[in-house]
């Protein structure tokens, strides 16, 4: 009898640990880049001043001006004015358009998606039935994980992370949608 080599599964753990904690700082980046984007940059300032005083950190009063978010409402240009969409078809078509297009609160939501794409990179749109009608939701990386196939171009599911409302970490849901044919566009793509 031949022993087991035990390289094989050495080798899977290592990859999932190794996956795992690049998820993890992904989204600590990008929590941390969503938390300068709206202001609440105060803990990540306080953690250098303790880090480069350490003794006197707390004596320090940190005075800030946040500029990511006038930097990336420059950056946003696409939509500085509500994009004009033309529907073909009947006007059935038409009208279940300007329905999705209000209760979604397209204008909105879309500059939104702009300013987190110039801010992070990407996002996720995600359109959604909630009652009786649609919306759109915005998800950026701070709470997805994506699973491929071959290439990162080859997306077979994305996994949505929700948090409860009280911050409890053990009442974390997750949602998946898998895809069987989707693909991103390649920079020369897009």
């Amino acid at each position: 009898m031949f022993p087991v080599s035990q390289a094989n599964t050495i080798t899977e753990q290592a990859y999932r640990k190794a996956v795992l904690h690049s998820n993890r700082m992904r989204k600590e980046r990008t929590t941390q880049k969503l938390d300068y984007f709206h202001d609440e940059q105060g803990p990540y300032i306080m953690e250098q001043l303790r880090r480069i005083y350490t003794k006197s950190a707390d004596k320090v009063q940190p005075v800030s001006v946040n500029i990511v978010k006038k930097i990336i409402n420059l950056k946003s240009t696409v939509y500085l004015q509500d994009a004009t969409r033309f529907i073909q078809g009947t006007d059935q078509d038409k009208q279940i358009y300007a329905e999705i297009e209000t209760t979604a609160n397209l204008p909105v939501t879309m500059k939104l998606a702009n300013k987190y794409t110039s801010l992070l990179g990407n996002v996720l749109l995600r359109p959604v039935w909630r009652g009786s009608r649609m919306e759109l939701d915005v998800l950026t990386g701070n709470v997805l994980d994506v699973v491929t196939g071959d290439s990162p171009q080859d997306i077979r599911a994305v996994i949505v992370e929700h948090f409860s409302q009280n911050g409890r970490a053990d009442e974390i849901t997750y949602s998946a949608v898998s895809y069987t044919h989707l693909t991103l566009p390649t920079n020369r793509e897009v």
